[in-house]
């Protein structure tokens, strides 16, 4: 291996930089259309950086952003996640409740904190709840309804 070749990992220690022995852990973003009933999981990846000789774990917390548990956009879900030697995917499961109610495209997060035998690059994962209800019960816009201006002078119509 030439010296240039090796690159390590950094962390930060009261203000200094120092080289990390350990891997470093980061969350996917998800963002899917909520349905119309039941529920639709949100299915977040959490991934080392590289395979550990030594079990890693960290802890997930759901946080509210404009979509909220108190108005059953989605269930709330905490714990703790569990690397064992040689792994380096897990996956976190959140339950968003499907409705018919119009609304903007709302968010959720998944916050990683207290890693152990690890380091943690990239603590929040975003879950994007996208609407896919039409704007007035029916007739309104939507994915599947797209609101377009039609054409005033269509073809054949004499101008």
């Amino acid at each position: 291996m030439s010296p240039r070749s090796f690159r390590p990992r950094l962390e930060e220690l009261g203000g200094r930089v120092l080289p990390s022995a350990n891997p470093a852990i980061s969350i996917s973003d998800v963002a899917l259309a909520e349905g119309h009933s039941g529920q639709t999981a949100f299915v977040f990846t959490v991934t080392l950086s590289e395979a550990s000789s030594q079990e890693v774990s960290v802890k997930y917390g759901t946080a509210n952003g404009s979509a909220k548990t108190g108005d059953a956009d989605y269930v709330g879900k905490s714990g703790t996640l569990t690397f064992r030697p040689g792994e380096t995917t897990k996956t976190i499961t959140i339950l968003v409740n499907g409705d018919r109610r119009y609304e903007s495209d709302e968010q959720f997060f998944v916050n990683l904190s207290k890693a152990r035998n690890a380091t943690i690059a990239d603590a929040q994962g975003i879950g994007t709840i996208l609407n896919d209800d039409p704007l007035y019960g029916g007739g309104g816009c939507s994915a599947d309804n797209p609101c377009t201006d039609p054409d005033p002078n269509p073809p054949g119509d004499g101008y």
